[in-house]
């Protein structure tokens, strides 16, 4: 469900590279075209059942040959939805 949840919120501006999960605590790695994607992003985890204490742990600017994008990593306790 919480897998489902993240496909539902992603802007198409944001992608994810990996997803990480150790049994409690959630570690998301991607990237955005701009800071406001990556917000709308953050917010609709921050307003989900599915996640708690969900924190940006980086976010580095990364010039391409075309454009510059954000290198992101967000990390988050599994919130107690069933």
């Amino acid at each position: 469900k919480a897998l489902d949840f993240i496909q539902s919120v992603i802007p198409d501006g944001v992608w994810l590279k990996s997803i990480e999960y150790n049994g409690a605590r959630f570690s998301m790695l991607g990237g955005a075209i701009g800071d406001k994607d990556l917000d709308v992003f953050l917010n609709g985890l921050e307003k989900s059942i599915y996640f708690e204490d969900v924190l940006m742990t980086k976010k580095v600017e990364v010039k391409d040959k075309s454009q510059t994008v954000k290198d992101f990593e967000i990390s988050s306790n599994l919130g107690d939805f069933e």
